[in-house]
């Protein structure tokens, strides 16, 4: 009998959505992607469920599904945006799920913590509402009920673990640190223990007050911080070479060991690590050294728990202080210079516990006019986040009268954004400025707007008293008050932004409707329903309706302002564009939108990459010209004297290798468009809507079947001559998609670097 080995990648991503909106906009550190979901997406997430495995001359050889066999969570506001914007990628996550729990009877994926939130620091309230969320959102992306949950930075206490027995929930993942002392059986006394003495080889009981218990597995510390922080992940033989040692020193013929990382650590952290990960997996699942793969729910069927541990309580993975950092100075910092402090953390703790005390109060106070049971409707909320399909029986089930609808939607949203503010990295780092802290108190302002609008009381001066108390470690930063200033107000949508947004959007996707008629935007969190009523050039206006994502029902504004016309021709550079709009029925409240830079507004906040993308979609002209020109033109002359085509070339140079891709050229005239390309796509956004055309051609090629094997392959053959910025990854991974494909598309295959 062997030694057993899971492997737990941890997914998640701080919420970076715009509370208003629900999307994430622009976040320039992330380039050349749009922002970091995106970006680790690619890097990591995407490339765990498609790694790849290569022989000695680099040709793939096989894709595996890293998620099949490794332990994993992923954290619901991360598998929201998957859903939205990576579908394919959920949809692997969720086979990996199936294949597994049929493998070995338990499913690979273990449920997480809502919001992120430090467990011990929350009411009994969030506790119980972080839970009973996380555990709908499980339930439905997985189709099963969750066995284990990871709880934000392994923090516990028994409360925490408490309401997590609770809801049925039969193990948790905690660090060695967090144990205090064992009973290896009833006979035996019990013994101190730290984080190098505790043998982490097997699962343990927890005895909680209402005499419940719940298992416990402990990761391996120093395991899990080789391949953080110590470079593990370069070579895949290595990697398992400790692996193998690491589960050999434990004791126990049947020991299980568990590494535990960010699963960001797989390609983000470092650069094809996922190639490590996918080599170990592989050398496991092959036999080799004897070292089984299994999951949690698997080993905890076959071996359950019979030694006992006591916790310390609180505890937590990352705070040598128990739960500490996510509330004071306790020193435990990332990188901090010297002289610096976290004091900070308290103000911005006590703030946020205010915002949220008064919003619990007046939930309850209001929702008792609303709902059947507001607590019960609380919990149940959670279903409606995860699918808007469910809203309409959700209001069946808990609502007293029909028409209480929008009043119910919105003060559900309001405690959905108290609690993302409560997010762990907004305490963790170093310093009140980062980004973090700032998205913590945009949602805790987007909290108190709702608390306000629906009859409570106004709280942002008091909010703002409390963040005065917190100091930046930047003099230039000033204190809390002058954060929230300065980079939160100014982030806040009122109505007639939001109404420019939605307008500007459905002017650039070319899809304005025509005087009385309307179209409807749907974002995560909101839905717009504009209504022109008039087209001029100093003075466009219409009819908007704003309502949650729930519910077509909502508040109407009357709008008006200089804007763009359906079909004008003005450059967005330089277009001074301008809004207002006003509640109908009430003249005496007007928002207004300052007047703006259409270009540098629609760049904030749609991107460049983006807008190019919107303004070019329903442009198929742009490409006919490409085509034309690379047909007709004498590009030779081009590069001499009379240039006619010169300003055509900033234009449709993202365009270049998808007309390539398209028609067979000259070799001489793809000699020249390789010039063209190199100078005329320098920049990151770019080169990035040139993959973006071209790929989305060359998948559709191969979903609907348009073009036979040699075809394909010889079209792929000239794009990559003339574009060596492509990136095949997506392509390579709809080849591997099933054996018909390989066998249909095998000398395309070869071409884009898989073995013969």
């Amino acid at each position: 009998m062997g030694k057993k080995l899971c492997i737990h990648g941890h997914f998640y991503q701080p919420q970076r959505k715009d509370p208003w909106f629900g999307r994430i906009f622009i976040e320039p550190s992330a380039a050349p992607r749009r922002h970091w979901n995106e970006r680790i997406t690619r890097e990591s997430y995407a490339p765990l469920a498609w790694s790849r495995r290569l022989d000695g001359n680099g040709k793939i050889t096989d894709l595996i599904n890293c998620y099949e066999w490794m332990s994993f969570n992923v954290g619901p506001t991360l598998m929201n945006w998957l859903e939205r914007e990576e579908p394919s990628l959920l949809a692997r996550i969720q086979e990996a799920d199936r294949l597994s729990l049929a493998r070995w009877g338990h499913g690979n994926a273990v449920a997480q913590i809502f919001h992120h939130i430090i467990m011990p620091l929350a009411s009994d309230l969030d506790k119980e509402t972080e839970i009973a969320w996380a555990l709908a959102d499980f339930e439905i992306r997985f189709q099963r009920p969750a066995e284990g949950l990871w709880l934000s930075e392994c923090a516990a206490d028994l409360l925490t673990l408490e309401a997590v027995a609770a809801k049925g929930i039969k193990f948790v993942l905690l660090s060695p640190h967090q144990a205090q002392s064992v009973r290896l059986s009833p006979e035996k006394p019990e013994l101190p223990v730290d984080g190098y003495s505790l043998d982490v080889g097997r699962p343990y009981l927890i005895d909680l007050p209402s005499g419940r218990n719940i298992a416990a597995f402990f990761y391996q510390a120093e395991l899990a911080q080789n391949v953080a922080f110590e470079g593990l992940l370069r070579d895949g033989e290595k990697f398992w070479q400790k692996l193998k040692n690491s589960a050999a020193d434990l004791p126990g013929e049947d020991s299980l060991l568990t590494l535990a990382t960010d699963g960001e650590t797989y390609g983000h952290h470092f650069t094809f690590g996922e190639m490590a990960l996918a080599y170990a997996l592989a050398q496991s699942y092959a036999g080799r050294d004897n070292l089984e793969l299994t999951n949690f729910g698997t080993y905890l069927e076959i071996h359950p728990p019979t030694a006992k541990v006591t916790l310390h309580n609180p505890s937590s993975w990352s705070c040598a202080h128990g739960v500490e950092r996510w509330r004071s100075d306790c020193g435990c910092s990332t990188d901090g210079q010297p002289g610096w402090n976290q004091a900070w953390r308290a103000p911005l703790r006590k703030a946020l516990d205010k915002m949220k005390r008064a919003v619990d109060a007046h939930y309850f106070a209001q929702g008792r006019e609303i709902f059947r049971d507001p607590k019960a409707a609380l919990l149940d909320f959670g279903r409606v986040l995860v699918n808007h399909e469910l809203a309409a029986p959700f209001l069946e089930k808990h609502l007293l009268r029909p028409e209480q609808a929008l009043p119910a939607w919105q003060l559900l949203h309001m405690q959905e954004n108290a609690c993302a503010a409560y997010t762990s990295c907004a305490w963790f780092f170093d310093d009140i400025s980062r980004i973090e802290p700032v998205n913590g108190l945009r949602f805790a302002l987007r909290a108190v707007e709702l608390l306000s609008a629906s009859g409570g009381p106004e709280l942002r001066p008091a909010l703002e008293e409390i963040l005065a108390q917190a100091k930046s470690n930047y003099p230039e930063e000033g204190s809390g008050l002058d954060i929230f200033h300065r980079r939160v107000l100014p982030s806040r949508q009122d109505p007639a932004s939001i109404c420019l947004f939605a307008y500007l959007q459905a002017w650039a996707e070319r899809r304005l409707p025509p005087p009385g008629q309307s179209v409807e935007l749907v974002y995560p969190s909101l839905r717009v329903r504009l209504t022109s009523q008039e087209y001029a050039a100093e003075n466009s206006r219409g009819l908007a309706v704003l309502s949650t994502p729930e519910s077509e029902d909502g508040n109407a504004y009357l709008w008006n302002g200089r804007l763009p016309l359906p079909e004008g021709t003005e450059e967005a550079a330089g277009y001074a564009i301008n809004l207002e709009a006003r509640e109908e029925g009430r003249p005496e409240t007007v928002f207004r939108c300052l007047e703006k830079d259409l270009a540098r507004y629609l760049r904030d906040y749609l991107g460049t990459l983006h807008l190019a993308s919107l303004l070019n979609s329903q442009r198929p002209e742009t490409l006919r010209t490409a085509r034309y020109i690379l047909a007709g033109l004498t590009i030779a002359d081009e590069g001499q004297h009379s240039r006619p085509a010169a300003p055509h070339w900033t234009t449709i140079a993202p365009y270049l290798p998808l007309a390539v891709y398209l028609d067979s050229l000259p070799e001489k005239t793809l000699e020249q468009i390789r010039d063209l390309v190199k100078l005329h796509l320098a920049g990151e956004e770019t080169l990035a809507l040139a993959v973006e055309l071209l790929e989305a051609e060359v998948l559709e090629d191969l979903r609907q079947g348009r073009k036979q094997d040699a075809e394909l392959c010889a079209a792929v053959k000239r794009a990559r001559t003339v574009f060596e910025g492509m990136d095949w990854w997506r392509v390579q991974n709809a080849l591997w998609n099933g054996k018909q494909t390989r066998r249909e598309f095998m000398r395309t295959a070869e071409e884009l670097g898989f073995r013969s």
